[in-house]
């Protein structure tokens, strides 16, 4: 009570911050040059892809955009920082937003950075259709050989093998032409347009942040013991369970810490092929972004991976990977689909390929589907024992998206699925006196608890998906 009273004599200092960060704020933005804005279009000519966009914002990007622009006088991290990405998905249009202290620079990037953009999604279509390309040729030269050897029904089947595969190689140029040429800039920007300096906005925002800070702060200091766990060592001493790995808030640092926990969960003696359930400690703890990452990780690795989407209420693996919510689970349990028509297949990269499912390095989604009855009915089914079954015997490691941990039935009704159990919680949100019910929830799931995964980053809806070059995968075209 002392320190609260203590902290209520001194939220004057809160007045005095909020004054002098205002000041500060309109001083600083009327003493800033003018800038200029620019924007230009991209269509992609279709409403899947257009997500890959908005991570676009690359340092090779940047470069080969100043280099079309012929300017010398920026670097790539300028341009980076002066330049915004928008996606409409419904209209497949990406709009590029280039600011600059000078007028007609801006619009010069800006028109550059869209023909780059345009350019790198091409080569990426034509990229994809040389690899698809080869593929068929090898499985042609192996057909050719085996059709003069075949004889009977053997030799008919054959023939109808290689016509397949000869209409599809006829289809591939046409795709690939259909989808470049959907690719293009829709909108040159004109000229670019001076922007308000906002000082008065920035005076006032700046001034309630201070006093918010303040408040915050003094409100903390006069508040015995720990709030949340803020850490790794503090989130496996609230859970009671070793941290398998940090995920931190750069690419390379998620991608660091995904390795560890690949390897130590590798290190556990589990049965083979192994399910693996994740489940977060809440509704926004990236347990998405985490099964994506371990699934690109250990694909790497040559292996089968597969994942199954079960939290049908929140569903969210399929938007990591920029693909289709529907079919999934909840329609091949209920009968309304095949297993093989409701999984795509990614590379390691998270770039869909047109491979069977279960290749080898690839990785296989079953995204959650459209649930029309109970969610309990459904993970308690039969039939998602059958699923399960196939899964098993055509995949290396399955890795199950589950319902949060602080909804432990649903979760307890995959207990003869999973092989174990892997808990992620986002540092900063359990706190310390939620942790005794959030363990005892917990500890009623009868899966064997393998570790919790820390995630240091930002929400999930801030970060890419997990791939090695740090832009989400592009969606099926």
């Amino acid at each position: 009570m002392a320190k609260m009273a203590s902290a209520r004599r001194r939220l004057w200092m809160a007045a005095v911050v909020a004054i002098v960060a205002g000041a500060v704020a309109a001083a600083l933005a009327s003493a800033q040059a003018p800038t200029y804005a620019a924007s230009a279009q991209v269509g992609f000519g279709t409403t899947t892809l257009p997500a890959q966009a908005s991570v676009a914002l690359t340092p090779a990007m940047a470069r080969a955009t100043l280099h079309r622009a012929h300017v010398t006088s920026l670097s790539a991290r300028d341009l980076l920082a002066s330049t915004t990405i928008k996606v409409d998905s419904p209209s497949g249009v990406a709009v590029i937003r280039v600011t600059d202290s000078r007028g007609p620079r801006a619009r010069r990037l800006a028109n550059a950075y869209a023909r780059t953009l345009v350019s790198a999604r091409r080569h990426q279509i034509a990229d994809g259709a040389r690899r698809t390309k080869a593929r068929l040729h090898r499985q042609l030269v192996a057909t050719t050989h085996s059709l003069k050897t075949a004889q009977g029904v053997d030799q008919v089947s054959m023939r109808s093998q290689y016509g397949t595969l000869v209409r599809l190689w006829q289809a591939i140029d046409t795709r690939t032409s259909i989808a470049m040429d959907g690719v293009q800039v829709i909108g040159t920007a004109a000229a670019a347009s001076a922007e308000d300096q906002h000082v008065v906005r920035d005076a006032v925002l700046a001034a309630i942040a201070g006093a918010l800070v303040a408040i915050v702060l003094l409100v903390i200091t006069a508040r015995p013991g720990r709030g949340r766990a803020r850490s790794a060592r503090e989130l496996g001493r609230a859970l009671r369970m070793p941290v398998l790995g940090t995920l931190g808030g750069s690419v390379s640092e998620a991608w660091e810490g995904i390795g560890q926990v690949r390897a130590r969960i590798a290190a556990v003696n589990l049965p083979q092929p192994a399910a693996i359930a994740v489940s977060g400690v809440g509704h926004e703890d990236a347990t998405s972004d985490t099964v994506v990452g371990l699934a690109l990780a250990v694909a790497r690795q040559g292996r089968r991976v597969t994942i199954v989407d079960l939290d049908v209420a929140r569903p969210r693996l399929h938007r990591r990977l920029g693909a289709d919510g529907a079919p999934g689970a909840a329609d091949v349990v209920a009968g309304r689909v095949r297993i093989d028509d409701g999984l795509i297949t990614f590379d390691d990269r998270g770039i869909p390929v047109t491979d069977a499912p279960f290749a080898a390095g690839c990785v296989s989604l079953l995204p959650a589907g459209a649930l029309d009855g109970s969610l309990w009915d459904m993970l308690s089914s039969p039939a998602l024992r059958d699923v399960f079954r196939r899964l098993r015997r055509d995949s290396d490691l399955i890795l199950v998206a589950c319902p949060p941990a602080s909804e432990p039935d649903a979760v307890a009704a995959l207990a003869d699925l999973a092989d174990g159990l892997v808990v992620v919680a986002r540092l900063g949100s359990l706190r310390w006196e939620d942790a005794a019910a959030l363990r005892s929830s917990i500890e009623s799931i009868p899966m064997a608890k393998l570790g919790a995964v820390a995630v240091a980053g930002e929400p999930a809806p801030a970060q890419a998906a997990f791939a090695p070059s740090g832009r989400p995968a592009p969606a099926t075209s």
